[in-house]
């Protein structure tokens, strides 16, 4: 009967171990469940309650619990339970159901537990992994919808990193090395007052190399923004788009004010052509103020190069512009702003003019102590680096060549590398043309170095084309391309490298000429390797195709781009390209238009409005006009125009037409456009009275016509 029990005890010990473990796995699993977000945990008893394994896992274990109940019934009918605690027959009996109860809890804990746990896991990081991509698609899809917005801000491709400044990364190693030290040391200086930095210096000195050097020396720092000028470049000549511009590069460099950026961005859209006040102030400066109260806000540069070269007037914006540069720098003890920019009279007038002048710091390069070693330095690398390549008689028979180079540079580094060019291309005519080059200039004291510039810049070209100066028919084709140097546009529809032999080819230019005028002005072009008709034609400094435009300096009538003139020549040539009735002939093999062909589509009535006329340009005109002008304006085929809208497109005819009213003669082709545009503008006024919620009425007034 003790016996008896004891095995009672025993049992019920074995039955609460049991209960125990039941109890610790539905803790286990329940604790697993509650570790899951709201959602999660919602996904994980969703799956839990339809998995035909988890059920079957547990409906076998309580299979075996009633096997266990039943063997127990089955002693007996009557009083069971008394013989249960007190029979010693029964005493196997209860050492039976002990190990069946013990059977059963190890099969649970081996087998049935475990598999629970690890199911009811796998549940759980399946639900995670589910809403952990739920949560990245969402994000993915704010960044779409966050970056469509910031692109609606229209940035130039104005940046540091852009190709079209390349020629601005030519900085000699070495040199500049002063000034780049200073201004590394007050960038980083957060307890500066001084947080404008104005860099000015006359052409060719320098200026945007030592931008460029410095945005790429702080690049591990907060560069926040760089916005470089261009001269002659739409997107990045207007002042308009300079703030839109440093917006949408702080978002991708300064994350933390992104969100305030994005939601500015949104409003931006709305308005569009903003003036420069609402937008420094909704785009840059509240987005900026929230740093202000961080710990420790980082420091964030701005860098602007080029200010003379924006084609907005001091009056018509710029002073605007650099005064609220100005305001920025004050309100943000953490911002640094560098300025390069020509000493032009009304640029420093605006600069010297703002309120808080006093936080400025003033760089006049040409007191710069250390610039005629800079430039010794320079011109001593490129004559050793042409030493490598074989003997260099210059410097074997003129022990002082780099001194009197450095001399006559004046410096002006534009000059040197110039001439450093200009001398090492051809080895063997460097003496001479060293000893031409002190004879032109020997008489020219300090403080002439444009005009020994200009000298440079004619001594190169008589040289170049000395032995084909002759030759009408050659020349005139040297002429054509220097147009085409001079007036290309360069903007977010072209592609920089598109001005070549191949694309000159296409409008009559035989790529054999392009290819050896740029073999022969390697001096002042961008030239890397051999030359082949992709090698594109770019001038190494803006000096020269100002050179080539101003005829107080290029006195040679064979050289000289008067700038409507070579507008005519471009228009002549696009149209002859556009008015082409086999154009389907030019695709490549893989069935793209040639650069040039998107290139005359965009560009056509730029160069038009800019020309002077002529009998030519007008036939040309008539010729386009009567053949493709509606299918241009109608964007079909090939002259489909991208992400160019109606408005646009009217407009540029609209400009034409008063164009051709002042200049061209009366022989109908004014009522001949009057009358296309009539017909463009009744469609797009139909189409908006007919879906008037998905028409954009801003645009629409904004017709010219």
């Amino acid at each position: 009967m003790r016996a008896n029990v004891r095995d009672k005890h025993d049992v019920i010990d074995r039955i609460q171990s049991l209960l125990n473990l039941l109890v610790s796995s539905a803790k286990e699993v329940t604790a697993e469940v509650e570790a899951l977000t709201p959602d999660e945990g919602e996904q994980v008893k969703n799956d839990a309650r339809h998995s035909s394994v988890l059920k079957s896992r547990i409906q076998a274990f309580i299979q075996k619990l009633d096997a266990i109940l039943d063997s127990a019934k089955e002693t007996h009918n009557v009083k069971w339970y008394q013989r249960l605690w007190f029979a010693e027959q029964d005493a196997e009996f209860l050492k039976d159901l002990g190990r069946q109860i013990d059977s059963a809890k190890d099969d649970f804990k081996l087998r049935g537990a475990i598999e629970i746990r690890q199911y009811v896991g796998e549940m759980a990081e399946h639900a995670r992994e589910i809403h952990r991509e739920l949560r990245r698609q969402g994000e993915r899809q704010e960044q779409k919808e966050s970056q469509d917005i910031l692109e609606g801000l229209n940035p130039a491709n104005a940046s540091y990193t852009s190709a079209q400044f390349e020629e601005k990364s030519l900085l000699q190693p070495g040199t500049r090395s002063t000034i780049l030290r200073d201004l590394a040391k007050w960038s980083a200086d957060s307890e500066s007052d001084k947080r404008v930095h104005v860099v000015f210096g006359q052409a060719g000195m320098g200026k945007s190399s030592i931008a460029y050097a410095f945005c790429r020396q702080v690049r591990k720092a907060i560069l926040g923004t760089s916005f470089f000028f261009l001269r002659g470049s739409g997107e990045c000549s207007d002042v308009h788009r300079v703030f839109p511009t440093i917006a949408f590069q702080l978002a991708e460099s300064v994350p933390s004010i992104r969100p305030q950026i994005v939601e500015a961005a949104r409003k931006h859209q709305a308005g569009r052509k903003q003036g420069l006040l609402h937008q420094f102030h909704a785009l840059i400066l509240e987005p900026l103020k929230c740093l202000i109260d961080s710990p420790s806000p980082p420091i964030i540069i701005i860098v602007i190069d080029g200010v003379d070269e924006c084609a907005n007037t001091p009056e018509n914006g710029v002073s605007v512009m650099l005064g609220l540069l100005y305001q920025a720098a004050h309100e943000l003890p953490f911002l640094r702003i560098l300025i390069a920019t020509r000493p032009e009279a009304p640029i420093l007038d605006a600069l010297k003019s703002c309120n808080h002048a006093d936080i400025i710091i003033w760089r006049d390069l040409q007191k710069e102590p250390d610039v005629d070693n800079d430039i010794r330095l320079f011109i001593d690398s490129e004559f050793e680096k042409c030493k490598m390549a074989g003997p260099f008689v210059l410097t074997e028979q003129h022990s002082d060549a780099v001194e009197e180079l450095t001399r006559l540079s004046d410096g002006l580094f534009i000059y040197a590398r110039t001439i450093a060019k200009y001398l090492s291309e051809n080895r063997y005519l460097a003496t001479e043309r060293y000893g031409t080059l002190l004879e032109s200039q020997g008489r020219f004291g300090p403080g002439e170095a444009y005009r020994k510039l200009d000298i440079l810049y004619t001594l190169i070209l008589d040289n170049a084309f000395g032995n084909v100066r002759r030759d009408e028919k050659h020349m005139s084709y040297v002429q054509r391309i220097f147009c085409w140097l001079v007036l290309f546009v360069v903007d977010t529809l072209t592609d920089l490298e598109a001005l070549h032999a191949t694309a000159l080819n296409i409008l009559g230019i035989p790529g054999s000429v392009t290819m050896d005028v740029i073999d022969r002005l390697r001096s002042v072009l961008i030239v890397d390797g051999t030359i082949t008709p992709s090698t594109p034609i770019r001038a190494c400094h803006a000096s020269f195709p100002q050179f080539l435009m101003d005829p107080s300096r290029c006195t040679d009538h064979a050289f000289l781009v008067d700038p409507p003139s070579g507008h005519a020549l471009i228009a002549i040539s696009l149209f002859d390209l556009l008015a082409r009735d086999d154009v389907d002939s030019l695709r490549d093999a893989d069935d793209d238009m040639p650069p040039m062909w998107s290139y005359a589509r965009s560009y056509w009535s730029y160069h038009l409005v800019a020309a002077r006329y002529t009998p030519e340009l007008g036939r040309s005109l008539w010729r386009f006009v009567e053949t493709h002008l509606e299918d241009w304006l109608r964007s079909v085929g090939p002259w489909v125009n991208g992400p160019q809208y109606y408005v646009s497109l009217t407009n540029a005819c609209a400009r034409v037409l008063g164009w051709y009213k002042e200049h061209g003669p009366d022989d109908g082709l004014v009522e001949m456009l009057d009358e296309i545009l009539d017909r463009l503008v009744k469609k797009m006024a139909a189409e908006a009275n007919q879906s008037p919620a998905e028409f954009d009425w801003r645009e629409f007034k904004r017709i010219e016509a």
